[in-house]
């Protein structure tokens, strides 16, 4: 039984750090997207 519940907490904690990572690629993702965009917007500002 104990390695049934060892297998199942290293399972779980697997998963865990999965989704935490690609939560953060996510995110990442979004606010380089967002500073990319702001970046852009103000180049072409500077422009006119």
């Amino acid at each position: 039984m104990q390695i049934f519940i060892n297998i199942l907490t290293l399972f779980a904690t697997g998963f865990s750090l999965a989704t935490g990572a690609i939560f953060a690629v996510v995110i990442f993702e979004y606010i380089r997207n967002r500073v990319i965009k702001w970046k852009v917007r103000r180049e072409i500002r500077n422009e006119r």
